[in-house]
């Protein structure tokens, strides 16, 4: 079902999508301000509090392929193979990351 906006029709579903993320992100928001518990910095933060690419790149990867994945659906053109390429993402940065902390050397304590 497509809604007249002006010059732009846009599908129901996208402005229910797109409202049920802003709500679920207004949740978070608030949760986060209740609780201490709850950071949202975690998102893209490493433990040492500093901006990490790879949660970075994961949080934009999560984004950009459920968008994709939605987009593929609501077209009617979704196939097994976008759906094992759409759960793949996940699973390889999963293992990268593993494989990426083993590979790296021991940091020694700072003394003083």
């Amino acid at each position: 079902m497509n809604i007249n906006l002006g010059s732009m029709q846009v599908d129901l579903m996208v402005i229910l999508l797109l409202l049920g993320g802003a709500i679920c992100l207004g949740l978070l928001v608030y949760i986060q301000n209740k609780k201490d518990s709850l950071d949202l910095r975690y998102l893209i933060f490493d433990d040492k509090k500093r901006p990490s690419i790879n949660k970075i790149g994961q949080l934009m990867s999560l984004l950009i392929s459920s968008w994709a994945f939605v987009y593929l659906v609501l077209h009617d053109k979704i196939t097994e193979t976008y759906y094992t390429m759409y759960m793949g993402i996940y699973a390889a940065t999963t293992v990268a990351n593993k494989l990426a902390d083993r590979v790296k050397p021991p940091q020694e304590p700072k003394e003083g």
